[in-house]
C-alpha cells in the first residue's frame, strides 16, 4: 500500500482518511491511466484500482450498442446548438464513456468546448478540461459557473449533484449552450423527477431536457465459443414474473426482429458461451451497453408541465416510440450479443 501511495502522489502518513489519486504508466505501445482509491478499514487499509486505457481510441455510439432507434435519436438531438443531454445509470455503467462518445462526434475547430470533471478521465485534444477541487472550494457549481463566462458553445459537467448545479446547468441550456451531463437514477423518466426534486421548476425542465440516456452494462458473449439454445419452460416462467413478455415481443417488432414463430420464447434462438481458453471458461468477452432513450417531446412536455406522475410519463414515452432497457436488452440477447442472466442481473432492479 506504500508503494501505491508513493505511485499516486499521496501522502504516506496518512491512514485515517480516505484518498484518491492516479498512476500514469508510459509505454512506446499505450498510454495507461490508474485511478486509485485507499479507505480506511478495521484492519487497515483497502485499496481498489482503476485501469484506463488513454491510448485507445474513443468508441464511436454503434461500437457503444446503441440500436437503430436510439442512435437516430442521438444523432438528432447532438445535432441541436443548445438544450441539455443527459446519461444515466448506477456507478460503473459507462454514462463517461457515452458523454466522451458524443463530445468526439462534436470536438470540430469550429467549436469551443468546455468540460468540469470530477476527475478527467480521458484526455481530449482541442478541449478545455477542468477537473473540481473541493478542498479549495471549486465544485462543479463554481466550475459551471466560471465556464459561462469562457464563451462555450458545449458544456459537459461531470455530474448534477446537487441543486444549485441542476438550476445552473438548466439556465445554461436555456441561453444557448449545450449541456451534457451525468445524473444518478434508475430508467430514463425518473431524471425527470430528480430534477424537480433539485428544485429545478417543470418549465425549465420541459424547455430545456432535450434527451437522456438511461443505460447498464452488460457482458458480450465470447465469439470464439458462442451457442445457441431454446428457452426452457421453466426459464420462461422466471422471464415472465419478472418482465413483461408482452412488451418483450413489442420491443423485437420495433426493431424489426423477425419472429416467425409469432408470440412464443420457447420457439425463438438465444445464445450462450460454452466457455474456451479466450474467454478463461466464462461464456464472456468484453461489455455492450444496454440503453433506455428519452426524447422530451411536445407531448412528453406537456406530461412534465401539467405535473403528471411517472408513470404518466413513462405511458408517454413509450407512446411516443421509446424502447424500453429490457426490450433493447433483450433484442441484444436474440442478436447473440448478450445472455438472458446478464439481462436479469442488470435490470432486476
Amino acid at each position: 500500500i506504500a508503494r501505491i501511495k508513493i505511485l499516486s502522489n499521496l501522502k504516506l502518513d496518512e491512514h485515517r482518511l480516505p484518498q484518491d489519486g492516479r498512476i500514469t504508466i508510459n509505454s512506446d505501445q499505450s498510454r495507461v491511466a490508474i485511478r486509485v482509491s485507499i479507505l480506511p478499514v478495521f484492519d487497515g487499509e483497502k485499496v481498489v484500482m482503476r485501469i484506463l486505457d488513454e491510448s485507445k481510441n474513443i468508441l464511436t455510439l454503434e461500437q457503444l450498442g446503441f440500436n437503430e432507434i436510439a442512435l437516430a435519436a442521438v444523432k438528432r438531438h447532438i445535432a441541436k446548438p443548445h438544450g441539455m443531454i443527459l446519461a444515466t445509470g448506477p456507478t460503473g455503467s459507462g454514462k463517461t464513456t457515452t458523454l466522451y462518445t458524443v463530445l468526439n462526434i462534436l470536438n470540430t475547430p469550429d467549436v469551443n468546448i468546455s468540460t468540469i470533471e470530477d476527475p478527467i478521465e480521458y484526455r481530449m485534444p482541442r478541449v478545455n478540461q477542468s477537473q473540481i477541487n473541493p478542498k479549495i472550494g471549486f465544485s462543479f457549481a463554481v466550475g459551471l459557473r466560471s465556464l459561462l463566462r469562457q464563451d462555450p458553445n458545449i458544456i459537459m459537467v461531470g455530474e448534477i449533484r446537487d441543486r444549485e448545479t441542476a438550476e445552473i446547468a438548466a439556465h445554461s441550456a436555456m441561453t444557448g449552450h449545450l449541456v451534457l451531463s451525468t445524473i444518478h437514477t434508475n430508467d430514463s423518466v425518473s431524471t425527470v423527477f430528480r430534477l424537480s426534486e433539485m428544485d429545478v421548476p417543470n418549465f425549465l425542465i420541459a424547455s430545456t431536457v432535450n434527451l437522456v440516456i438511461a443505460q447498464r452494462l452488460v457482458r458480450k458473449i465470447c465469439p470464439f465459443c458462442v451457442t445457441h439454445y431454446h428457452l426452457s419452460k421453466t426459464t420462461i416462467d422466471e422471464i415472465s414474473k419478472q418482465f413483461n413478455l408482452e412488451q418483450i415481443l413489442d420491443g423485437f417488432k420495433k426493431l424489426g426482429e423477425d419472429i416467425a414463430s409469432g408470440d412464443d420464447l420457447a420457439e425463438l434462438n438465444f445464445f450462450r458461451g460454452a466457455g474456451c481458453r479466450k474467454c478463461f471458461d466464462t461464456g464472456y468477452k468484453g461489455r455492450v451497453g444496454v440503453y433506455e432513450i428519452f426524447e422530451m417531446t411536445a407531448d412528453a412536455s406537456q406530461v412534465v408541465l401539467h405535473g403528471g406522475s411517472k408513470a404518466e410519463l413513462f405511458t408517454q414515452a413509450v407512446k411516443d416510440g421509446m424502447i424500453t432497457m429490457v426490450q433493447d436488452a433483450f433484442v441484444k440477447a436474440k442478436r447473440g450479443a448478450t445472455t438472458i442472466e446478464e439481462i436479469i442481473r442488470v435490470t432486476k432492479d
